[in-house]
């Protein structure tokens, strides 16, 4: 169970950083 959360964590907090990235290549 605790695996499942925290890779739901992380992936949410992948997204934004993701984002932002993609926002510093432009």
């Amino acid at each position: 169970m605790r695996s499942r959360d925290s890779v739901n964590r992380h992936v949410v907090a992948e997204i934004p950083v993701q984002l932002l990235l993609n926002i510093d290549f432009r």
